[in-house]
């Protein structure tokens, strides 16, 4: 049954594509059509491209893959260490307030959550783990900034002790 179903989309993106070769050489430069094209085509388009009616597997067949496209659209990788790194970098900075060994490895975090972010974020500008964790990241910087500031005013004025 699987092999019968991987059958029909290897089939009908075959047709797809070689409709598309033979209609677009002439027309345009880069000839061969990208898989968001061919998934965001309705199924009247795919039908008219290649010449044919579709078969009803075909048509499930395709709905199935649209699923599956949009799904890995959607979790596209490297947005989740940026996350997770801006969020160790804000729990590491409250545990330094019961343990102030801490305090310096936060900054550590936030700066490679805020690095990661940039370069995820490169890659992908409409990720919102990457932009997540690079907020974070300057969050856990800028209050390190700030404890290292009320620190030294602590200790300059003498009412540290």
């Amino acid at each position: 049954m699987l092999r019968t179903f991987l059958k029909y989309l290897c089939g009908l993106f075959f047709l797809i594509e070689c409709s598309q070769l033979n209609a677009s050489t002439t027309s345009s430069p880069d000839p061969t059509p990208s898989m968001t094209h061919i998934i965001s085509l309705k199924v009247k388009d795919i039908q008219k491209i290649i010449g044919r009616k579709l078969t009803f597997k075909e048509k499930i067949g395709l709905i199935f893959l649209k699923q599956a496209a949009r799904h890995k659209e959607k979790t596209t990788p490297g947005g989740n260490t940026p996350l997770v790194l801006g969020i160790l970098s804000i729990v590491v900075l409250v545990a330094a307030l019961a343990a102030p060994t801490l305090v310096f490895l936060s900054p550590l975090l936030g700066i490679a959550a805020i690095i990661t972010g940039i370069i995820t974020l490169k890659k992908d500008p409409g990720n919102k783990n990457a932009k997540t964790g690079r907020l974070l990241g300057w969050i856990a910087v800028s209050l390190f900034a700030a404890l290292l500031i009320l620190a030294a005013i602590a200790f300059s004025t003498g009412s540290w002790f």
